[in-house]
């Protein structure tokens, strides 16, 4: 397969040494419960941190994001940044700005290392599985650092509610629908 070059997206510039502006929103979304943020796959230009994609940055994700931000949700890497892929019948690289050097399980580690929970777009589980088996990262890895379960315990307890609502109103729908039937005989 022919892979074009494509660089889109992959620098992120902040002219003005306007950094921090661009995380107002980041902030707003922290303050606001946000449970789920996904960086851009680009890499910071002329800042302080390592010139390589937001999922790959450990700096910017567990520094910035985690440590600093105070964020305590999930990260979700950014589509692509570890495989190559086709989008409109057009065969593109891997995001992986700034580490393209690195090999697909070695990009897979690198996002998990810098602090990332979930990854975008990707098709190949056995790049963690085999991390996992070669005991480069742990089942339950550091970088998780237990949020999934977390989350999930935090959202299991609204679920069963709105179960049990839902459980009532189909009762009181198939009790009315019994009344209905017997007024009509």
């Amino acid at each position: 397969m022919l892979i074009l070059k494509c660089d889109r997206g992959k620098n992120q510039t902040y002219p003005g040494n306007n950094f921090g502006y661009h995380l107002i929103p980041f902030k707003a979304a922290i303050a606001a419960g946000a449970r789920q943020i996904m960086p851009y796959y680009s890499r910071p230009i002329g800042t302080q941190y390592p010139e390589v994609a937001f999922a790959f940055n450990k700096p910017i994700i567990t520094g910035l994001l985690r440590e600093e931000l105070g964020f305590q949700g999930i990260v979700v890497s950014d589509w692509y940044l570890i495989t190559d892929h086709v989008l409109s019948g057009e065969a593109l690289p891997a995001r992986a700005w700034g580490v393209e050097y690195l090999s697909e399980l070695e990009r897979t580690q690198g996002v998990l290392d810098a602090g990332c929970d979930q990854f975008g777009g990707e098709v190949r589980p056995e790049l963690l599985v085999q991390l996992v088996n070669e005991w480069k990262i742990s089942e339950k890895s550091e970088s998780s650092r237990g949020v999934v379960p977390r989350l999930r315990d935090e959202i299991n307890p609204q679920r069963q509610m709105l179960t049990r609502r839902r459980a009532r109103l189909l009762r009181t729908q198939a009790s009315e629908r019994e009344v209905s039937s017997r007024t009509l005989r």
